[in-house]
C-alpha cells in the first residue's frame, strides 16, 4: 500500500505541466502586447501618448520574462533539469536551484514592473506645485532604496554578465 501511494505521489508531480503550458501561453499573449504596444506608441501622434505605449510595452515584455522565468522553474523544480542542445547552461537568469531562488527571481522582475508602472503613472499626471515635485522625487528616491536592498547582501549581484543566447 505504502509504495502505491508513493508511486502515485512522484506521478503526481507531473500535474505542474498544466500550469508550466499554461503560463507559457500568458508569456505569448504578453510577448504579442508587447509588440503591439510598441507599433501603437511609435505611430502615436502625441510624444505623451506615445512614451506611455512604449512604457506598457515594456511592462509587458518584463510580465512575459517574469511569466518565462516562473513557467521554467516550475519544470526545473519538478519534473527535470533543463539543458540546451549544446550542453551550455541556460544562464543564471533561468537557473532555479530551490523554490525560495524562484520566488527571490519573481520578487525582482515584480520590483522592476512596479517601478515601469510608477513612471507611467508619474508621466501622466501634471506637477502643478513644488510639493508635487518633492513627492515625484521622494517616490523615485523610494524606488532607488528597493532596487539596492533588492540586490541582497555583500557581494550578490555582481555576478558577471551571462546571456541567455551565449
Amino acid at each position: 500500500m505504502e509504495k502505491a501511494l508513493e508511486r502515485v505521489l512522484v506521478g503526481a508531480r507531473w500535474l505542474i505541466v498544466v500550469p508550466v503550458l499554461a503560463l507559457l501561453v500568458g508569456a505569448a499573449y504578453f510577448a504579442f502586447l508587447s509588440v503591439y504596444d510598441v507599433i501603437v506608441g511609435i505611430t502615436s501622434k502625441s510624444t505623451a501618448d506615445g512614451i506611455s505605449e512604449v512604457l506598457q510595452a515594456v511592462d509587458a515584455g518584463l510580465l512575459c520574462a517574469i511569466l518565462i522565468i516562473v513557467s521554467l522553474g516550475l519544470y526545473e523544480l519538478f519534473i527535470s533539469r533543463l539543458e540546451r542542445a549544446d550542453d551550455k547552461p541556460l544562464g543564471s537568469a533561468l537557473e532555479v536551484g530551490d523554490l525560495d531562488g524562484l520566488k527571490d527571481k519573481l520578487g525582482k522582475a515584480i520590483l522592476l514592473v512596479l517601478i515601469i508602472r510608477f513612471f507611467d503613472f508619474v508621466a501622466s499626471i501634471e506637477l502643478r506645485a513644488s510639493l508635487d515635485l518633492l513627492a515625484y522625487a521622494g517616490g523615485v528616491a523610494l524606488l532607488s532604496l528597493a532596487l539596492f536592498l533588492s540586490r541582497g547582501g555583500p557581494g550578490q549581484g555582481e555576478s558577471k554578465e551571462e546571456r541567455i543566447g551565449d
